[in-house]
């Protein structure tokens, strides 16, 4: 009932008004056979009571849709390096939806969430700066991009060049303090 405004959370009741004496109107149906809930009423005469017991559940059947939200991706951490070409991208979402990874907004992996809403999927990085972000789906569609984290994929071996001691130098102390430079 979501495209009417109509949103709740727990329990909801739902009345429905015969205008008409049966069976010149839609009738309300009735479920005898299980056990009675008790949560049935009935307005006769301007007066609300609860239906008799023998009439069993009156039933209108309603589709509940949840409201997904964007998906929280809880690792890698936002500003990460990493030297393997592949992580594991893992992180929070509505329970039982499924989970497209993107990155810098290309598709590059899918999963799906656990009952409790977790999710975890190996994912391929480019090398450099990689955006990683995702969207729950659902058959009524995606939610927006969780916030984005920035993973930096370095798999070259750094150049160091060493400036202090000088190769061949002597020295007369028990540590040695080492400077240099980083290339690459």
């Amino acid at each position: 009932m979501s495209e009417h405004g109509i949103m709740v959370e727990g329990d909801f009741f739902i009345v429905y008004t015969q205008t008409k004496a049966n069976p010149n109107a839609p009738g309300l149906a009735t479920d005898e056979d299980g056990p009675n809930a008790g949560r049935s009423w009935q307005g006769v005469s301007d007066s609300w009571s609860q239906s008799p017991t023998e009439e069993g559940n009156y039933m209108i059947r309603a589709t509940v849709d949840y409201e997904v939200k964007e998906p929280v991706i809880t690792s890698p951490k936002d500003g990460a390096y990493s030297n393997q070409k592949e992580v594991t991208v893992e992180g929070t979402s509505a329970p039982t939806t499924k989970v497209d990874i993107f990155n810098k907004g290309e598709k590059v992996a899918s999963t799906d969430s656990t009952d409790k809403g977790t999710f975890a999927v190996p994912v391929t990085l480019s090398n450099g700066e990689n955006t990683l972000t995702a969207k729950a789906r659902t058959s009524q569609g995606s939610t927006e991009a969780s916030l984005p984290v920035k993973v930096k994929l370095d798999i070259a071996n750094p150049e160091l060049a060493i400036t202090s001691p000088t190769d061949g130098s002597k020295v007369n102390r028990e540590t040695v303090t080492v400077k240099g430079n980083r290339f690459g």
